[in-house]
């Protein structure tokens, strides 16, 4: 379990703001719908907040340790952090409502919102947010919670490999976290009410225990610090 007092703090709120979802998502529907999961809402800035805080804390990781890291530690902090931009930028996409930017001809005619973003354009009768980023995030969560969070534990070779690259392992909470996410929202309150924006529950849900994943992982970066 998190000791640090912003770790608890965040899964605290996160937890509650959960439960909250699905109970909506399970006795009222419209509000559900309407409300706490709209466009522009709480949990959508709250998930924009947690990805901005990934990129800026990787970001200054990489400045703080790049003298004590060896190349693939930094590549695999770089490439997080600009992870985190993208999927900020793209969640509200890229500041176009804020800054009342009109979309163009290809983003009005491609994009499912009519939005300045990727993850929502279909193009040729492919989504490329439900064929390639839903099924590589997909393919990505069972690699990593159900191969490499295994191996990290099971094999002092694994260990070593993944902290000289310094890629994060989940503590018990955040792996059982996804897990409680995944079954919860895709699968009662699917089953249940079939609500359409539940996805932004599971996205909120997972991007925060992704940055506590991230932010608070079990191997501690100062753990796994090596000369380049």
């Amino acid at each position: 379990m998190p000791v640090d007092r912003t770790e608890t703090f965040v899964l605290v709120n996160a937890a509650i703001l959960f439960g909250l979802g699905v109970f909506l998502s399970l006795v009222n529907h419209d509000y559900f719908h309407s409300v706490y999961t709209a466009e522009d809402g709480l949990l959508e800035w709250l998930t924009v907040f947690a990805l901005g805080s990934v990129a800026v804390l990787m970001a200054g990781r990489l400045w703080k340790y790049r003298h004590l890291l060896n190349w693939r530690q930094r590549s695999v902090l770089a490439v997080l952090s600009v992870l985190a931009i993208f999927g900020a930028g793209e969640e509200i996409s890229w500041g176009q409502r804020l800054l009342a930017i009109d979309s163009s001809e290809f983003f009005l005619s491609h994009n499912k919102q009519q939005e300045i973003n990727l993850h929502n354009l279909a193009v040729g009768g492919m989504s490329i947010n439900k064929d390639i980023f839903s099924k590589g995030i997909l393919l990505l969560f069972v690699l990593y919670l159900g191969l490499i969070k295994p191996l990290y534990h099971a094999s002092a070779f694994a260990r070593r490999f993944l902290d000289a690259w310094g890629i994060p392992i989940p503590k018990r909470y955040q792996y059982l976290g996804y897990l409680l996410v995944i079954v919860a929202v895709e699968g009662l309150v699917n089953m249940a009410t079939d609500a359409p924006r539940r996805g932004e529950l599971t996205e909120f849900s997972i991007t925060i225990l992704a940055a506590l994943n991230l932010i608070y992982p079990l191997n501690q970066p100062e753990d796994t610090l090596s000369r380049p």
